[in-house]
């Protein structure tokens, strides 16, 4: 029987994988679930080849960190659609989880250490409040 060949990564895939693993947390089996890369190949590339791939894997983690910022406002533009057909709770944790993942990639802070509320982010909460809660209109005839 034949063995199976070898897998080749580039040094390209490897820092994608890097910073996937960055988005992740550091969580080798999630990332590794989601790559289909073992996790001792993950932890060998961490090992062995972080120092080599910091500037791939840099450049890496700010093009998922702009793929992502694509996609949360792709979520934010959706929201006022999608209530008929999601909770408002799915579509905000949805954007949630996009924003956290798009900070981790862009190193800034996930943690939440005070609370703010801006006139401007009042006045969204407000509005996305009334378009969740406000029954439809009644016909008048």
């Amino acid at each position: 029987m034949a063995k199976p060949r070898r897998r080749r990564y580039t040094d390209a895939d490897r820092a994608s994988a890097l910073a996937a693993l960055d988005a992740n947390e550091g969580n080798l089996s999630k990332t590794s679930r989601n790559l289909g890369i073992a996790v001792s190949t993950l932890q060998r590339w961490i090992k062995d080849r972080a120092a080599d791939l910091s500037d791939l894997r840099k450049e890496k983690k700010a093009d998922l960190a702009d793929k992502l910022e694509h996609v949360a406002h792709k979520l934010v533009d959706a929201m006022p659609e999608k209530l008929s057909e999601a909770t408002l709770q799915q579509v905000a944790t949805s954007l949630g989880i996009t924003i956290d993942k798009l900070r981790l990639l862009r190193e800034e802070s996930t943690a939440i250490e005070e609370v703010r509320t801006s006139d401007a982010k009042q006045r969204l909460v407000d509005r996305l409040k009334k378009l969740h809660e406000s029954p439809p209109e009644a016909d008048s005839s």
